[in-house]
């Protein structure tokens, strides 16, 4: 497992149950404290059966509650969790909004340098280099963000398209073939042009790439490659906006690895990357 026991509850925080938050935020507060502590002790603390703990570690993708303990006590302390609500309480002013929220992006970026899975993203970016066309499906807030890099990506190649809709879903994912590859772009994992695209996909015998915000997801959990950033804020829609910055340096980080290798290897003979007129003034404008 790549990401630290910290950041991966991170990770999961706004999608988590009651009782699983209740753990969670405790770990969170209480970090180097649980390290010393048994699950007895914990469960008395918090008040929560050990149990629902043990299920909770599970979940995150440990053998169980010492396993997890000792992956806590391994991993490098990250004191870059203060939350975006304690930073903005006594000073509800959008000037100091923009401070703190500049700060807590710098400190996921931190945090992301150490902790994304480089190894993964590699096999992305031959996975994308070797496809025979490129279909990018999202919705709404993530959408958007397809849709910039599907622009971005029109500059190198026509083989790339664009889906935003269950329409437009059915009506690519019936023509996918096994050459193709699928990028799903959802911060949630639920998104359903994304799942629907996906379901496509594993039918044609496609690659599904995901870009996702969370594990164990529905998207993450169906995906051959995946990629997940991490965010340090806790606050739902701090947190939102700061991973919307980490898919955006990742998918930005993506063209620019492409169009600099294909300028590199002059991959005009590779489907993915036929020269055209179009391309052309594309890439003029």
């Amino acid at each position: 497992m790549n990401s630290s026991p910290l950041n991966l509850i991170m990770s999961y925080l706004p999608y988590l149950k009651k009782t699983e938050k209740k753990i969670a935020n405790y770990i969170i507060q209480n970090y180097e404290a649980i390290i010393d502590m048994k699950i007895t002790e914990l469960s008395e603390k918090i008040e929560v059966s050990q149990s629902s703990i043990t299920r909770f570690t599970q979940k995150l993708g440990y053998d169980g509650y010492k396993n997890f303990i000792i992956a806590c006590a391994a991993a490098p302390r990250n004191k870059n969790t203060t939350t975006f609500d304690e930073m903005v309480t006594d000073d509800l002013s959008l000037s100091n909004i923009l401070k703190s929220y500049e700060i807590n992006v710098l400190k996921s970026l931190e945090s992301n340098i150490t902790e994304l899975n480089y190894d993964e993203i590699d096999k992305v970016a031959k996975v994308l280099l070797e496809a025979d066309y490129v279909v990018i499906v999202g919705a709404v807030f993530s959408g958007s963000l397809g849709y910039n890099f599907y622009l971005k990506m029109r500059t190198i190649t026509r083989n790339v398209y664009y889906v935003d809709d269950t329409f437009e879903t059915h009506l690519t994912g019936k023509t996918l073939t096994k050459g193709a590859v699928v990028l799903a772009i959802s911060q949630t994992g639920t998104s359903e042009p994304c799942l629907e695209m996906i379901n496509y996909a594993k039918s044609a015998g496609a690659t599904v790439v995901s870009l996702t915000a969370s594990y164990n997801n529905p998207v993450y959990n169906q995906s051959d490659y995946a990629i997940v950033p991490i965010s340090t804020l806790q606050h739902f829609g701090a947190k939102y906006v700061s991973t919307e910055v980490m898919f955006k340096i990742i998918l930005d980080s993506m063209y620019i690895y492409i169009d600099t290798y294909y300028e590199k290897h002059s991959l005009s003979h590779h489907p993915l990357f036929k020269a055209t007129n179009f391309e052309s003034e594309d890439r003029e404008k």
